[in-house]
């Protein structure tokens, strides 16, 4: 008992301002008095039997009909107000706890992102707010209600006749105790079902993104057994947390209908045999045990779905109140220069760094290559130079104001970044170019079209720029997909263009008009290229190599190679 009420005190406080408080009390006496509503139910029905059945008072008949008729329009009107102010509760809450998880989940760190999170992520963000909205309807709000309600009903019980009502209570602790014992089983396996289930999630999307490397690669048969390890072991673990839940409802149900029922009748009996009690209060006592006993009933199962849910809700709402991590600093619209300052990196859990003792500046308006062989730092260095990595040692300024004093989305507002395999999604060229700037022209699009070198291609398009380009632009070539995410780049009219190996899969005629293009906008823009093509680093004023994460060699240019 202890750990579900400090566990519900702590989600409790985590899910308070995400409350309407004005909402939450309206339902809450709407609940009390639906909840409440069914105690007047086997009292009318005691008059019933005493005054009219046993006793042929008639006249009482008509209160009966009256307190039966009065019952049934009462809890209907509530039943209507319910639903209306649950529906309205809990859509709000849901809504705010979703903004928050989703705003989180832009800002985590690049490396958290990268760490293998994304079926855990997704599972968080669908089935996870599900089970706390689930937690918030039926453990929140209805838990608390039923303990309220069951010392009511304890005490009514007491008034009634005291010495049946404290034989029914003496197996209320063993309920508790089966529950608890049974509860933290249920929480070891739900954590273990919903870590497997992270992991069936991830590779299930990786699985059905890669599809055509996996029947390149002749690897249908390995997924397959992929599969059914996956779903072996959560048929397990469904299975064993139905068990638990099924333990502890047959033993209640048990205790309940062959134990203490069977001993409150022929205790019962006994008494109304001495004159200790009535036939009718009998009865009232029994309708009012069942409802006593339900409440307990439904407290043991509360605590027992509470524990299969804890996990989901500890994730849930670990995503939704985690501080940001772009603190809110100086906001920054142009740049002079960035540095670097003596700048170590190295990756969560690694010992090694992947920077070493970086020392560079960037200064407006430059064209600059960065060359090196694959793992020599180049794009940890783009990283960090974006402001996703934050340096072990050394800092990273612009303007002379450290990075970690910076509103981070203005700093990144000054970038725009073409990688080698950048991101389409399965709607229009148009619609990818909105993504980036919702109020583009088509003037606007074509321009950069243009400069991108598709121009022509989506042209030739029936649809022109409303072509739909499939999954990951699954319908274009590689070149056509590297040129749309260039042209996509180009719209933002970012002071900082960056492109990490970005015509690596282009054809010789159109990277060369591309390049053409960057030597242009390096007249008035700051210009970044991660290459290896020497074609690709003939136009830029400066060359700086890397190896083994440092910048060996720093070269400016004092003319164009040709």
């Amino acid at each position: 008992m202890q750990f579900n009420f400090s566990h519900r005190r702590q989600i409790f406080s985590s899910i308070y301002s995400m409350i309407r408080k004005r909402q939450l009390i309206s339902l809450l006496v709407v609940k009390l008095i639906l909840q409440a509503l069914p105690m007047a139910g086997p009292f009318v029905f005691m008059i019933l039997v005493d005054y009219v059945l046993i006793k042929g008072q008639l006249t009482y008949f008509k209160w009966v009909v009256t307190g039966y008729l009065l019952i049934y329009i009462v809890d209907s009107t509530f039943q209507a107000v319910h639903l209306q102010q649950t529906n309205k509760l809990i859509n709000g809450f849901t809504f705010q706890l979703k903004h928050k998880i989703w705003k989180n989940i832009l800002r985590l760190p690049a490396d958290d992102e990268e760490s293998g999170r994304v079926g855990e992520l997704k599972n968080t963000m669908e089935s996870d707010v599900d089970e706390l909205k689930t937690y918030f309807n039926t453990q929140f709000i209805d838990y608390y209600i039923q303990w309220l309600l069951s010392i009511v009903y304890c005490v009514v019980l007491l008034c009634i006749n005291y010495k049946l009502a404290i034989f029914s209570y003496l197996m209320i602790p063993l309920s508790f105790w089966m529950t608890k014992w049974l509860g933290k089983s249920m929480y070891s396996t739900s954590e273990r079902y919903r870590k497997i289930w992270g992991g069936y999630e991830e590779w299930l999307s990786n699985s059905i993104q890669g599809w055509k490397e996996i029947k390149a690669l002749n690897n249908e048969r390995k997924q397959l057994a992929t599969f059914t390890r996956f779903w072996g072991d959560l048929s397990v673990l469904f299975f064993r947390r139905q068990m638990y839940w099924f333990g502890n409802r047959s033993f209640i149900s048990f205790k309940d209908f062959f134990v203490t029922r069977m001993n409150l009748y022929f205790l019962g009996g006994l008494l109304i045999m001495d004159g200790d009690l009535t036939i009718g209060s009998l009865i009232l006592f029994m309708k009012y045990y069942e409802v006593f006993f339900g409440g307990i009933q439904k407290i043991n199962s509360s605590d027992m779905d509470f524990s299969n849910l804890l996990p989901s809700l500890r994730r849930t709402l670990n995503l939704a109140v985690i501080p940001s991590a772009q603190p809110k600093g100086h906001k920054i619209r142009s740049f002079e220069r960035i540095t670097f300052e003596s700048v170590y990196f190295s990756y969560r859990g690694s010992s090694r760094y992947v920077l070493e003792d970086i020392n560079f500046q960037l200064r407006k308006n430059e064209y600059v290559a960065l060359v090196g062989k694959s793992g020599s730092g180049k794009s940890t260095f783009i990283n960090m130079l974006l402001g996703q990595y934050q340096p072990l040692k050394g800092n990273i300024s612009i303007n002379g104001i450290d990075y970690k004093n910076l509103d981070i989305q203005c700093l990144q507002k000054l970038f725009g970044v073409v990688i080698q395999d950048s991101l389409l999604f399965n709607m229009s060229i148009k619609d990818n170019f909105y993504i980036v700037k919702p109020n583009a022209t088509i003037e606007e699009m074509w321009r950069v079209c243009k400069q991108s070198g598709i121009e022509e291609y989506i042209r030739a398009q029936p649809n022109g720029l409303d072509t739909i380009i499939g999954e990951k632009g699954v319908k274009l070539s590689g070149g056509q997909r590297q040129r749309i995410a260039i042209a996509r780049t180009l719209l933002l009219d970012s002071s900082i263009l960056v492109f990490d190996e970005s015509t690596s899969q282009l054809d010789h005629e159109t990277e060369k008009m591309i390049l053409n293009t960057l030597e242009k906008l390096a007249a008035y823009k700051t210009v970044i290229v991660i290459a290896h093509r020497h074609s690709s680093i003939q136009a830029a004023h400066r060359i700086v190599t890397f190896d083994n994460g440092r910048i060996v060699k720093d070269v400016f240019r004092i003319s164009r190679i040709t």
